[in-house]
């Protein structure tokens, strides 16, 4: 196996848990390559060492759920962290506005410099990008620059939609509704995206909370009404794409330094990252029969419910994935018409027990 074999296999490990991978035409010098799949946006490029005549692999990753990756890949094992976009930055307690104002100032200098770099490097930000990847470069290069003439553009609540509302053109109806696009858009319940949303469904079922539409920039999931907010992680051994074999079960626990605000626009940032939400809830899509396999059958699910003070005590509590044995050690799994008294158990105690 040469050299560059060695890197491409690298890299398609790294992004194993996506089913990521990077093709062998990507592995010539100088030839810049874009992967935009799974939420990723990666750029990757090859290139030879001009002062140790070492073949390395750089890539920069994306995704809206963690922080912005920047590594050089050697064959021989060996890795080098590169200058990567900050997601936030830290403001001391008792800072000054003074203070707080030169901080924000460094935080987006030193972003557009990596911009930049990137830039020069190839790794260009284009319409083909995911779209919260180019949301957040814009926002972690941009400083809030508030025009006298800007207008007024308060948040838009989303209202509950029955699906018989018809599309329109000039003012007349179509003969195609509402119901028709959501036929349409998310039929494929296998896919990482739809099952994600279904997931987040069955536990606002369970909840009770399905009178409010689904919100798809809060920083959390789901939010019970004087008891505190619940983030839905999915997963499942049956994608709907072609499969070497199941997938590996992997849920991102990650801590944040930032967190989407709808209500203010803005990105609300913290000195030291943590959790956002107060309980998680995680579900295994677990049926193994590609014949047989139904989204739709609850008894095909499994959920296991931790709470955020219980995850972060844990020796988990500072990594970003946690695997179905070690979320196991944790908590057992969680029958449907019991989620609501776990969550809720989850949610008063800061922590619960083992019991099912």
């Amino acid at each position: 196996m040469n050299d560059r074999e060695r890197l491409r296999q690298r890299f398609n490990r790294v992004f194993a848990n996506w089913t990521i991978e990077l093709p062998g035409d990507a592995m010539s010098p100088g030839i810049v390559w874009l992967i935009v799949q799974q939420g990723w946006t990666i750029w990757t490029r090859l290139d030879i060492g001009a002062d140790d005549g070492r073949e390395h692999l750089d890539y920069y990753a994306m995704h809206r759920m963690t922080n912005d990756r920047h590594v050089r890949l050697y064959a021989d094992g060996g890795e080098e962290g590169l200058p990567a976009i900050a997601e936030s930055y830290g403001i001391p307690q008792g800072a000054t506005e003074t203070e707080r104002k030169a901080l924000e100032a460094k935080y987006f200098e030193e972003n557009r410099a990596v911009h930049e770099l990137l830039e020069a490097k190839g790794f260009v930000m284009t319409d083909q990008a995911h779209a919260s990847a180019r949301v957040n470069r814009y926002l972690q290069t941009h400083p809030d620059r508030r025009a006298m003439d800007r207008p007024s553009l308060p948040r838009i609540t989303p209202k509950p939609h029955s699906g018989d509302e018809p599309f329109k053109v000039e003012g007349k109806p179509l003969d195609f509704t509402l119901r028709d696009y959501w036929r349409w858009s998310a039929s494929d319940l296998l896919s990482n995206v739809q099952r994600g949303v279904l997931a987040e469904f069955l536990v606002a079922t369970a909840l009770e909370l399905t009178e409010k539409p689904r919100e798809e920039w809060a920083g959390f999931d789901l939010e019970v009404s004087g008891r505190g907010t619940v983030e839905v992680k999915s997963a499942a051994y049956i994608q709907s794409w072609k499969q070497k074999g199941y997938s590996k079960i992997s849920f991102d626990i990650a801590r944040r330094k930032s967190s989407w605000n709808p209500e203010t626009g803005k990105t609300d940032r913290w000195e030291s990252p943590r959790r956002g939400a107060n309980a998680y809830v995680f579900c295994l899509l677990k049926h193994k029969c590609q014949k047989t396999i139904d989204p739709l059958n609850v008894d095909q699910w499994s959920f296991y419910v931790v709470s955020r003070s219980k995850l972060d005590c844990s020796e988990w509590g500072q990594k970003e994935n946690i695997g179905l044995n070690s979320l196991s050690s944790l908590t057992r799994s969680t029958p449907y018409r019991q989620l609501k008294s776990k969550v809720l158990r989850a949610l008063g105690r800061g922590t619960e027990d083992n019991s099912s």
